[in-house]
């Protein structure tokens, strides 16, 4: 289960657009790679049966926001037939956030390079991921992961 910000019936308060550009690449990768319907592949809010998180725990070789990348990518290796199910969740990028998070998503709170930074976590997270499974990125793209299943 995914707790989606970016479920078609999530609240979004301010959300800003390099968060909702990076989700949407991002989820369409992840959707793309594994054939699962996936709007939000950066939540940090997600459950799994024990015994996947027993398997995939010990396997984990990214950090920071690349993680919950690693966890579908994982799933879907380890079982090509899991049952994803969404639920909207609100993205709240404004509002009643802790005082140490707000300025952050006010014009200006970030730079480029921060927001970049966040992009090559993810990016770097499904190259090295795949790597390490074994699949290469032309045949993750190529559909034929699709037709193995």
């Amino acid at each position: 289960v995914i707790c989606s910000r970016f479920h078609p019936d999530s609240p979004q308060l301010r959300t800003p657009m390099d968060r909702l550009l990076l989700n949407r690449v991002f989820a369409h990768i992840v959707s793309e790679v594994t054939g699962w319907t996936v709007t939000d592949a950066r939540s940090g809010f997600m459950g799994f049966p024990f015994a996947h998180v027993q398997a995939i725990a010990p396997s984990l070789i990214v950090e920071r926001y690349g993680i919950p990348i690693e966890l579908l990518l994982r799933l879907w290796h380890r079982k090509h037939d899991a049952k994803i199910a969404e639920i909207p969740h609100p993205a709240r990028y404004g509002g009643n956030l802790p005082e140490k998070y707000r300025g952050r998503y006010e014009p200006g709170g970030e730079t480029f390079e921060e927001k970049g930074a966040r992009c090559a976590d993810a990016y770097t997270a499904i190259l090295r991921v795949l790597n390490d499974l074994g699949i290469s990125e032309s045949t993750a793209f190529s559909g034929m992961q699709h037709e193995q299943r």
